[in-house]
């Protein structure tokens, strides 16, 4: 019994040591292996996401404490206004 225990302290020890050793490739095949086939190649579809990034913004029309606002310099400060637009996802 004392042999089977001996046996199995030194192949914890040593599979201990190898993991130890290896640990950095070990970490890199594991994180290849979970993200495999998570992104997309490329983005060949035909959607549309709005505006791109520094196009000007289309008319605005929106109602606030039952006023149209229609021009966001009302809003502006001296150091301007920041504006966060967000489209549904879920149509």
């Amino acid at each position: 019994m004392k042999r089977i225990l001996l046996f199995v302290a030194i192949g914890v020890v040593v599979a201990g040591l190898a993991v130890y050793t290896f640990r950095a490739p070990l970490m890199a095949a594991v994180v290849d292996r979970v993200t495999a086939n998570m992104f997309v190649a490329s983005d060949d579809d035909a959607y549309d996401p709005g505006i791109a990034v520094g196009q000007t913004l289309p008319a605005l029309h929106a109602r606030i404490h039952d006023r149209e606002i229609t021009q966001l310099s009302e809003f502006m400060g001296k150091k301007g206004l920041v504006l966060f637009l967000n489209r549904s996802v879920d149509w």
